[in-house]
């Protein structure tokens, strides 16, 4: 976003040419659009469309924004004027769908994990280990939100 297109290598490599002022204030908006977004969407996943249903409409608005973000970075596009209206169309595409997934994943994957007692097993190296299902929902919730953070 920072730097325009150069054709020499020596040059740092861009494509907008909106400056570093600009640039930085383009993508704070993103980053924080991206983090408030989930607030939204899971009141819609609760009291509208469930959570399968907002699941899926996420991972495809988050895939139509990569698609737009892609076909936007194009050197024909980009010379055409297509680069920041396709820039600012990914960007609310993957922060909606990035933040539906952010919001919906953790308490999506806890719901199908049924409660079982806790259990000493021992591993075949024979070391016991203890299975808690409290811990193992804690632990599903801390990965699948660490990962769903981590789509843009």
């Amino acid at each position: 976003m920072e730097h325009p297109p150069h054709r020499q290598k020596s040059q740092t490599p861009g494509a907008l040419g909106l400056g570093q002022a600009k640039a930085t204030r383009i993508y704070c908006s993103f980053y924080i659009f991206y983090y408030v977004s989930p607030i939204c969407i899971a009141t819609l996943a609760d009291n509208r469309l469930g959570q399968y249903t907002t699941l899926v409409l996420s991972v495809v608005l988050y895939c139509l924004g990569i698609l737009a973000l892609t076909i936007s970075s194009i050197p024909a596009n980009i010379n055409n004027g297509w680069g920041i209206p396709g820039l600012v169309l990914a960007m609310v595409l993957i922060g909606l769908g990035g933040g539906g997934v952010k919001a919906i994943m953790p308490p999506f994957i806890a719901d199908q994990y049924s409660w079982t007692k806790s259990k000493v097993k021992t591993l075949k190296s024979g070391e016991k280990v203890i299975t808690d299902y409290e811990l193992t929902l804690q632990y599903i919730c801390k990965s699948s939100s660490f990962y769903a953070g981590r789509g843009s």
